[in-house]
């Protein structure tokens, strides 16, 4: 009888374990990086993420088209029940990249070595319609090119990435050429600025765009988010 019961506790305990299923880790690990990234006086913006840079030095990395939202170089990042006044350090005239500075009780993501790759699965938490974290998943398709507008003044369009003016209904727009990876991701609005990861919670890419049709998201590479962090640190 005693044998009996072992076995019968045994079984009990392997079935209640509460062990988490990876993509829920995942999804929990890196939600706690990211928060809603907003213009200080309405309800438009998007997601920002904390990374480390040289292993001390904390920022938000978001898109650019986000960080042109801000009110005297300043906006709202949501951090829990928390909001947080963080100001715009650097908005990039290569890509569709912004940092701004990091909100208090942030853990920083990782960045990994390498960049997407075909086969893998990788993962967009972000905030969108402005709501709490949501995770989509998905694989890498291809580099691309993507042209946006992105609210610049025309007396801004400078750097690289400015290819292009255009003039819609009398009104002139700054329209940037970004290079991209398209991926089979879904992506929202809202969802600007979000990190892709990979399997380990390291930052691949950051979302921007999506496939008006499909919902399928373009992510700036991870080189260009390195070379953002280095181009900063350079002008200071």
């Amino acid at each position: 009888m005693t044998k009996v019961l072992l076995i019968a506790t045994a079984f009990l305990t392997a079935c209640g374990s509460t062990a988490m299923d990876p993509e829920e880790k995942l999804y929990q690990d890196v939600a706690a990086s990211t928060f809603v990234l907003k213009a200080p006086s309405r309800m438009a913006g998007g997601t920002g993420f904390v990374v480390d840079y040289g292993g001390f030095l904390k920022y938000t990395v978001t898109n650019a088209h986000v960080c042109l939202l801000a009110e005297d170089d300043k906006m709202i990042a949501e951090v829990g029940s928390n909001p947080q006044i963080v100001k715009v350090l650097y908005i990039s005239d290569k890509s569709d990249l912004c940092i701004t500075t990091a909100p208090d009780g942030i853990r920083p993501l990782p960045m990994a070595e390498s960049g997407m790759e075909h086969y893998k699965r990788y993962y967009k938490i972000g905030h969108a319609s402005l709501y709490p974290a949501n995770l989509e998943s998905g694989y890498f398709l291809e580099e691309t090119s993507v042209s946006i507008p992105d609210g610049q003044t025309l007396e801004k369009c400078v750097g690289p990435k400015y290819s292009i003016q255009m003039n819609f209904l009398g009104q002139s727009f700054c329209v940037a050429t970004v290079e991209g990876y398209r991926t089979t991701i879904k992506t929202y609005p809202g969802d600007s600025g979000s990190p892709v990861v990979n399997a380990e919670g390291e930052v691949v890419g950051v979302a921007f765009a999506s496939d008006s049709d499909k919902h399928w998201g373009l992510a700036i590479p991870l080189g260009a988010i390195k070379e953002l962090l280095k181009d900063y640190t350079k002008s200071l």
